[in-house]
């Protein structure tokens, strides 16, 4: 996916989303407030797009896009438009002066994730369904860590270091938004995430 698709993507599916819980609920405000993420990482990524930065547009778009698609797996958030989970990488070269800064990113990125991923513990209990959803976001996240650090790695083509942030953006979104709406505990450091 191209980082300019990659915010029409994060606007569509904003556009196409409504909050699910009534209004005047605790589950409305946690939904509202994916929403207002998702919305501000759109206004970031369109900033640093159009200041030339595609590092940090990819990232703030992957980001946005985690988020998001959190809110719809937990049942806060309505998509109408059937686009599903964002389950692409990104095939878009960045500019070679900015080479440094990809990697510089990509490598912050892959250890907060995965310091991140190491300091959540679900909070329901464990006979509660909500339980297994917890376990679910961190299982994708997880995976987004895992496919990123694949990317991360074979470093041959012109796009793995693109697509290795991608996915620790995204999967650092996922898990973000299990922290702010209560599906996840932090046990390790709170400042790896929005709360």
């Amino acid at each position: 996916m191209k980082i300019k698709a990659a915010g029409d993507l994060l606007k569509e599916k904003i556009e196409f989303s409504s909050i699910s819980p009534p209004e005047n609920t605790p589950l409305h405000s946690a939904a509202e407030e994916i929403i207002e993420m998702a919305l501000a990482y759109l206004s970031d990524g369109g900033t640093f797009l159009g200041s030339g930065d595609e590092v940090n547009a990819l990232a703030s778009y992957a980001y946005g896009l985690g988020w998001l698609d959190a809110g719809i797996y937990a049942g806060l958030i309505s998509c109408m438009a059937d686009i599903g989970f964002t389950t692409l990488n990104c095939d878009e070269e960045i500019p070679e002066p900015l080479n440094d800064h990809l990697e510089e990113k990509t490598g912050r990125y892959h250890r907060m994730l995965d310091s991140a991923v190491r300091g959540v513990t679900p909070a329901p209990d464990k006979e509660s369904p909500v339980f297994t959803a917890a376990i679910d976001i961190m299982d994708i996240a997880g995976r987004h860590l895992t496919e990123g650090w694949g990317y991360e790695q074979e470093k041959e083509g012109d796009n793995s270091l693109s697509s290795a942030l991608w996915h620790f953006s995204y999967g650092y979104g996922w898990l973000d938004a299990g922290v702010r709406i209560g599906i996840l505990s932090i046990t390790g450091d709170r400042r790896l995430f929005t709360v």
